[in-house]
């Protein structure tokens, strides 16, 4: 509650960019004064002030004040004071993760830093530099702030001592670079140092830190501010501790402690003397003692320089010399026994239980397996409790082996009793350790003999011997550690076989390595599967030496091993080498056989066989046969030419996670995790089945099963995002070496791998994950491109590019602002300009983006522009949109066809801007009134386009405009070029323009929306029927092809469009319908059957051509099918002149059909007609006896 009282300044509420909310105060008073039909008064929507970026320091002197910021973090959240609270993490290299580059809304957005400025990221060095950086580029944008949790007489200790001063800001939330700072001890100070406030994590400092930023008056509050150089300060906290703590005794130092610390610190410190001095055993020794432990007094034993830092996990210390019995002596003994009893107690707990209460109480102690201690230290229990609990401790792993290699994890046993992993504490360098236990000191030199020897084997197949010694019963050899699976891990499910592409380099540099160690009088004992290692690169080392005989023992136990691996590996089911292809079987016979045979020599031939340069082809070979696999778009899986099974979609997501895992094993609950996220089945034989099936279609010898999962052997430059990164390094690197052209075909080639979505279709949080990053890093390769294209001067190549990718993604400030550049290098700074004012609708543009707009505006503003401002439905088809590009490109290109750009894209909405001069202003001006609103009502669902046409670049907002409504068409100019329509300058009426409300513009609405009539029928040569209010929008396109009928008010009867005088001067009229009629010409050719005289019949070939000489009267008739209508005509009317005719007079019958057909029965149509007759067939006999007889009874009827 005091902390929500205390940031209550900053508890603001603003208007959202987007979203409104009724105003039910304006909504009543409306009810209340119009008492009819109303509607509802809207406001924006509103959301809280500001964003808030908490900054936790991660050094290695902050794991103390780690549960500070996660209350601080909980309790800033839960107030209801800010937007959004971001927790972001300060790592001892001084960089930030996401928040260093994070984009952030000016003016709306403060960062607290909590630290104690104790870190190396604090002091001179490259984690200084860059920390430094990024501070002042915050404090040169935003507000910026300190908790630093020291107690107040510590600061001057720190890094970033602070001093009280006067500070005041100009405004709210004001960059620290513009505070004003009133102090004496900022005399002498550096001219750019930043003020930076330091607050103590209470309510009333975070008060006054309020106040300065939520407050618009200048006020002048007193404060602890921090005055941030330009460059860290160059001593380190070690350097300063070892400056006074050198060359005082421990009973001085503990005497210098307790005249500077708190009383609780010192109490503290005694208490802490009696365990060792880690971070979580002084937690639990503060909470024993201390009613209200607080972090702070922690802090000041931790500072005290009674401790010093060693390797280990953060918060690991230990005691100067002596200064651990002269802090015992300052404990009463009750005290002191009451403090060891607590650890004793603690791990009585655990001795009493170990084996016997099973499941009571969980514990788990640090050991020689695979699992690590999971959370902090409790207590000390007894080695045999350990043991009791199934754990195996064949040496302490809580102290050093030989004095400087801490144990990390078990790797497994190898050629003595067990492998670790360790960590060399002077070096800091990842080492593998081997243990051989002896019993007789004479053995223990025999085991040092052989590992003396061993260390001066230096060979790239074999693993190098660092170090060795006795300790306890135990002799240790220090070897490398090398990342890599063995040879047991890779065939340890399924077949004990290798694929060729492993089997013929395996063979080869395993038989380099034996021979380099036999060569200096050693022999590795046993050369098995769990000691031949293969690296991720491809590369083959040897491990795992057998020591206490390696100088007795000849090379001959090792080839025949070695052989009987390879055979073994190579053999198939039914014993022959089937895992060889064919054209190097009787090669590898020839080396393995002699290989398993007792004769050395016949050993060292089979051995210097794979060694051989004819060995080379089947090297070849193996590097042809290697597994392909494709990430960048769908997962596939190639070998050679062949396209292998990649398998359901769930091996797919398997396949993705071991390949990004680059060979190194991954755990089962990993996999697990990426596979199915939170839904995880219960059972694991699931992911067990989908290894089975992977390995299946992989073939054996590829998917290793190791202790705690699955890892996969690919080889070098195997899997497309290897090869992608490598590109991306390689042009990194060409580039800092001064090559951009290089460059930018490495990135190319980089670019070219793509091919389509990455990991398509693939499920799984891990595959989202993957999916997301890969397309992070082609988004950025594409920035390097563009910036590559502008640096090499390709401007025109950059402009293309990035114009394609924003209209992809349209909110990328980096690509918009490269973009601008582009722009402005080809000398098209309007479009740069218009091109920064559409980013506006996604973002806040950057202060650089926002230089450079300022800078093109200025270019921009020598003579006239037009913008086109569309604004398409939702749902208009595309031949909509590309009709009114179209009709855009051709106004501009009719206007200036010089100057015009070759298109325009307005497929959406969009605002574009070009310069045009005055001249081809005013020209394109009365082409857009004259012109624009006509073809958008050719459309079946027209946009609404705003032009503006103005006499510099044009402004974002013109007030005082109406809304365009059921108009197509708002054309907009400035009062500049309102003036010359009013000189005259052009043929177009200024009368036609109203004047805005403020008077900024003037404006004129064109083209209603006209609507088609419903169930309107297909008519031949008339579209239509349209409505329309204002007639002389209305104009044709050609008046030569078409003409239009409309209505006249009234009565409604129709009438011919007079271009020049629709309806005389008046413009608005009721609901007016309209016709568009086709006057061009229409032609149709047919074949027909027509009578003759004698019961023949002629062939006629018609042709019948036709066009509208009467619209109106066109109009009026609603004619449907009018071609059909005349050929009925015709055969109707002709059918009657030509059975006058015999088939003989064909001639006649002809000449008397031409002048027969005068009348046709469609109005308002002009119709010729082109006949050809022939005789078609003769009467039959039968037919000319009935018509003879026909004859005779007519002429005897009466």
């Amino acid at each position: 509650l005091a902390l929500q009282r205390a940031l209550r300044p900053m508890k603001r509420r603003v208007d959202a960019p987007v979203g409104h909310e009724l105003d039910e105060e304006e909504t009543a008073h409306r009810i209340a004064q119009l008492g009819m039909w109303w509607l509802p008064v809207l406001r924006p929507a509103t959301e809280r002030w500001l964003t808030l970026r908490l900054v936790y320091d991660t050094g290695p002197t902050m794991p103390v004040w780690r549960a500070l910021a996660h209350e601080l973090h909980t309790a800033l959240a839960q107030s209801g004071v800010f937007r959004t609270v971001e927790l972001h993490r300060l790592a001892a290299d001084g960089t930030t993760g996401a928040a260093g580059s994070r984009s952030y809304t000016a003016g709306r957005t403060v960062t607290l830093l909590v630290s104690d400025c104790m870190g190396p990221q604090w002091r001179a060095g490259a984690a200084g530099d860059d920390w430094y950086r990024t501070l002042r580029a915050w404090a040169a944008q935003m507000p910026v702030a300190i908790l630093q949790p020291l107690p107040e007489r510590l600061w001057r200790t720190t890094a970033l001592p602070a001093l009280t001063a006067r500070i005041s800001a100009p405004g709210r939330v004001t960059p620290n670079a513009r505070y004003t700072v009133h102090s004496y001890g900022a005399d002498g100070l550096p001219h750019d140092a930043l003020p930076i406030p330091v607050l103590e994590p209470s309510a009333r400092w975070l008060s006054t830190w309020a106040r300065l930023v939520a407050d618009s008056a200048e006020e002048q509050l007193v404060s602890s501010v921090a005055l941030l150089p330009g460059r860290p300060a160059p001593a380190s906290v070690d350097d300063e501790a070892e400056d006074y703590a050198a060359p005082l005794t421990a009973e001085e130092l503990v005497l210098r402690f307790r005249s500077l610390a708190s009383p609780e610190a010192f109490r503290l410190a005694g208490h802490v003397a009696v365990g060792e001095p880690v971070l979580p055993m002084m937690r639990l020794v503060q909470s024993a003692i201390e009613p209200w432990p607080q972090p702070q007094h922690l802090a000041e034993v931790i500072l005290s320089g009674l401790l010093v830092a060693v390797p280990g996990p953060p918060g690991t210390y230990a005691f100067r010399p002596g200064v651990r019995e002269v802090l015992l002596g300052t404990l009463p003994r009750t005290v002191h026994d009451r403090t060891a009893q607590l650890l004793n107690w603690t791990g009585a707990l655990i001795d009493a239980r170990a084996g016997v209460a099973r499941g009571e109480f969980p514990v788990v102690a640090p050991g020689a397996g695979d699992r690590p201690a999971g959370n902090e230290p409790l207590a000390r229990a007894r080695q045999e409790s350990v043991r009791r609990m199934g754990g195996d401790t064949p040496v302490d792993s809580a102290r050093l082996l030989l004095g400087r290699y801490r144990i990390v994890r078990r790797l497994g046993r190898g050629g003595g009793d067990v492998v670790w992993q360790a960590e060399d504490t002077r070096s800091g360098r990842t080492v593998a350790v081997h243990a051989y236990s002896f019993e007789r000191p004479e053995d223990g030199r025999r085991l040092m003999d052989d590992a003396r020897a061993l260390s001066v084997v230096r060979h790239p197949h074999v693993v190098a011997a660092l170090d060795h010694g006795l300790d306890d019963h135990f002799a240790f050899l220090v070897t490398e550690f090398t990342e890599g699976l063995s040879v047991a891990e890779l065939t340890a499910d399924g077949d004990f076989a290798l694929p060729f592409a492993l089997l013929a380099p395996l063979a080869q540099q395993v038989a380099l390595g034996l021979r380099a160690v036999h060569e200096q009088g050693l022999a590795h004992g046993r050369p098995a599967a769990d000691a031949v290692l293969v690296c991720p690169d491809g590369t083959v080392k040897i491990t795992g030496f057998v020591l206490g005989a390696a100088r007795r023992r000849d090379a001959s136990g090792d080839l025949r091993r070695f052989g009987h691996l390879i055979g073994d590996l190579a053999r198939g089911p039914h014993g022959d080498l089937t895992r060889v292809p064919s054209e190097f079987r009787a090669l590898f016979g020839d080396a393995v056989t002699p290989l398993t045979s007792s004769d050395p020599a016949s050993q060292r031939r089979g051995r210097d066989l794979f060694l051989t340069p004819s060995f080379g082809q089947a090297l070849e070979a193996a590097v042809a046969g290697r597994h392909r696999y494709r990430l960048l778009g769908p997962v596939r899986i190639s070998q050679g030419d062949r396209v292998l099974p990649a398998g359901s979609p769930q091996e797919q997501a398997l396949l993705c996670m071991l390949l990004l895992a680059d060979g190194r094993p991954v755990p089962y609950s990993e996999l697990a995790a990426g596979l199915w996220g939170e839904d995880v089945p219960q059972s694991a034989e699931r992911l067990a089945d989908h290894a089975a099936a992977l390995r299946e279609a992989l073939g054996p010898g590829l998917l290793a099963t190791t202790a705690g999962g699955y890892a996969l052997h690919t080889g070098p430059d195997a899997v497309d995002t290897d090869r992608f990164e490598r590109l991306i390094s390689d042009s990194a690197e060409r580039r800092r070496r001064g090559a951009p052209v290089e460059a930018r075909a490495t990135l190319q080639s980089a670019l070219d791998l793509w091919d389509g979505h990455p990991v398509e279709g693939v499920p799984g949080p891990a595959a989202r994950k993957a999916r997301d990053r890969l397309l992070g890093l082609r988004r950025d390769l594409y920035r390097s491109r563009a910036e590559l294209d502008l640096e090499l001067g390709d401007f025109d190549r950059a402009a293309t590019d990035l114009g394609a990718l924003l209209r992809s993604h349209p909110g990328r400030a980096e690509l918009r602002e490269l973009h601008m550049l582009a722009l402005e290098g080809l000398g098209r700074a309007s479009e740069a300009v218009a091109s920064y004012e559409a980013f506006r609708r996604y973002g806040e543009p950057t202060p650089a983006m926002a230089r450079l707009y300022g800078q093109l505006r200025a270019v921009a503003r020598d003579g006239d522009h037009v913008s086109f401002d569309v604004r398409h439905t939702p749902g208009t088809p595309d031949a909509t949109r590309n009709a009114v590009s179209r009709a855009l490109a051709r106004l501009l290109s009719e206007s200036e066809p010089a100057e015009a750009p070759a298109e325009v894209d307005a497929h959406e909405d969009c605002s574009l801007v070009f310069p045009l001069s005055g001249p081809v202003a005013l020209s394109l001006l009365s082409r857009v009134v004259n012109e624009l609103p006509r073809t958008l009502q050719e459309l079946a669902d027209p946009p609404t386009i705003r032009a503006t046409f103005w006499h510099t670049v044009p402004p974002d907002e013109v007030r005082g405009l109406p809304d365009p409504g059921d108009w197509t068409v708002l054309v907009v100019i400035s009062p500049v070029l309102h003036g010359q329509l009013t000189g005259g300058r052009t043929g177009l009426a200024a009368a036609r323009f109203s004047p805005g409300d403020p008077p900024d513009a003037w404006y004129s609405l064109l083209g209603r929306r006209a609507a088609r009539l419903p169930s309107a029928p297909e008519r031949d040569l008339v579209r239509g029927p349209f409505t329309t209010r204002d007639l002389r929008s209305l104009r044709t396109p050609d008046p030569r092809n078409t003409a239009i009928v409309h209505t006249l008010p009234p009565d409604g009867s129709l009438t011919l469009l007079n271009a020049d005088r629709p309806l005389g001067k008046r413009t608005s009229w009721p609901l007016i319908t309209y016709y568009e009629v086709a006057l061009t010409s229409q032609r149709l050719n047919r074949e027909l059957s027509l009578p003759s005289s004698g019961g023949g019949t002629f062939a006629a070939t018609a042709e019948l051509t036709w066009h509208v000489d009467d619209p109106v009267a066109f109009v009026r008739a609603e004619v449907t099918e009018a071609g059909e209508r005349l050929f009925a005509h015709f055969v109707e009317a002709g059918g009657q002149i030509t059975r006058r005719y015999p088939l003989r007079r064909t001639a006649a019958a002809e000449n008397a059909l031409r002048q027969g057909l005068h009348t046709w029965p469609v109005p308002g149509l002009s119709v010729t007609c082109e006949v050809r007759l022939a005789p078609a067939e003769k009467p039959s006999s039968a037919t000319r006896a009935r018509q003879a007889t026909t004859k005779r009874r007519g002429r005897r009827s009466p």
